[in-house]
């Protein structure tokens, strides 16, 4: 528990520099942007390459951020919990709008949990 405490109170280690943040906030920025363009343009070809950048850049910041182990465990602790809004009996629920909702059996990821062991 003291190392959730730490996470807590510190957020970003002292070793990921504002300088470092900056520069993958504006990657992911920049490569959103253009996935969004291309979007706008009725443009598939662009739509994937945007799409796949993004993938690569956020992949990158995660590894930057949390090494590779956290990231993978992270990764599977997402795919399970969006995994369990969409297998089992009368699922999915979606909304009107089309927007899978979270069943009554659904599983939250546990980052905390893989970032503090």
């Amino acid at each position: 528990m003291e190392k959730a405490r730490q996470l807590d109170e510190v957020g970003f280690p002292g070793h990921w520099s504002n300088d470092l943040r900056r520069l993958r906030r504006n990657l992911l920025h920049e490569e959103f942007f253009e996935y969004r363009q291309a979007e706008i343009e009725n443009d598939l070809i662009e739509v994937v390459d945007g799409l796949l950048d993004v993938i690569v850049v956020a992949w990158g910041t995660l590894l930057a951020y949390v090494g590779p182990d956290k990231a993978k465990a992270a990764a599977a602790q997402v795919v399970k919990s969006n995994l369990s809004k969409v297998i089992g009996e009368g699922l999915p629920i979606k909304d009107a709008a089309g927007k899978v909702q979270k069943p009554d059996q659904y599983i939250a990821p546990d980052i905390r949990g893989v970032l503090t062991n």
